[in-house]
């Protein structure tokens, strides 16, 4: 996307954006759904939609490893960097 495509979608009154995050603890995936409305000083962002999804065991496991994957999922060890 060029700058030029950024500006103009910055223009229109009302844009929806799609958040996504993923904390150090592995435990999942966190989304949400922004509607903006208005530009500058007379922005509104309201929430349309929140949800939290856990990841499964295999895919947890392929990032952790199979050995701290297990530790962690007992809460023997807790993940942060």
């Amino acid at each position: 996307m060029s700058v030029k495509n950024l500006y103009q979608l910055s223009k229109k009154n009302t844009k929806y954006v799609i958040g996504l995050m993923s904390g150090t603890s592995l435990d999942g995936i966190d989304a949400v759904l922004l509607q903006i409305k208005g530009n500058s000083t007379k922005t509104k962002v309201s929430q349309l939609a929140f949800g939290t999804y856990p990841f499964p065991a295999k895919m947890k496991e392929m990032m952790l490893g199979k050995r701290l994957s297990k530790l962690v999922n007992e809460k023997k060890v807790q993940v942060s960097y």
